[in-house]
């Protein structure tokens, strides 16, 4: 596989746009105004625009990022010194969204967040939002159990792009 960075086609999206739920947010807002979870803001507080890579697995995945499941150890290996990087692994009963951003006032500082919505027995959806520390057994275990169900679940369809957000 070529290296997905190189591959990937530009692609242009609202992305102020939740992952999890119809709401659309304010192009800085790094969580949902209705149900919370983590999204990924289109401008800077200054307004500059964002340019996310976005890589995404599973049924939900938006169709020009949509990745074979066999890719995604390697997209999530290839995040090391990303910025403004996220993986999103959806289907119908669970999405998993994991972001990567510059920390605000630590120049060079990388943070990773992630966020797990579950489709509830009666339709409702729950959000649990972490922080995705290196080397913590218990931030590993909550994102990578949802990721391998989804991944289990379903075949992947091929396609990547990298989301040019303005």
């Amino acid at each position: 596989m070529t290296d997905h960075r190189r591959s990937h086609q530009m692609a242009q999206f609202d992305r102020s746009k939740c992952f999890f739920c119809p709401n659309t947010n304010s192009c800085t807002s790094i969580r949902c105004n209705a149900c919370k979870a983590l999204t990924l803001p289109t401008k800077e507080d200054d307004q500059r625009a964002i340019e996310w890579h976005l890589m995404a697995f599973g049924s939900n995945a938006p169709a020009p990022c949509r990745s074979p499941s066999s890719f995604f150890d390697k997209a999530f290996e290839s995040l090391d010194g990303l910025h403004n990087a996220a993986i999103y692994i959806g289907d119908a009963k669970e999405e998993v969204l994991l972001i990567q951003r510059p920390i605000e006032g630590d120049k060079g500082g990388l943070e990773k967040q992630f966020c797990i919505g579950t489709t509830q027995p009666n339709g409702e959806k729950r959000i649990r939002t972490w922080t995705f520390l290196d080397g913590v057994q218990g931030s590993r275990r909550a994102f990578f159990g949802p990721v391998r169900r989804i991944l289990a679940r379903g075949t992947m369809i091929s396609g990547s792009a990298v989301w040019h957000l303005i």
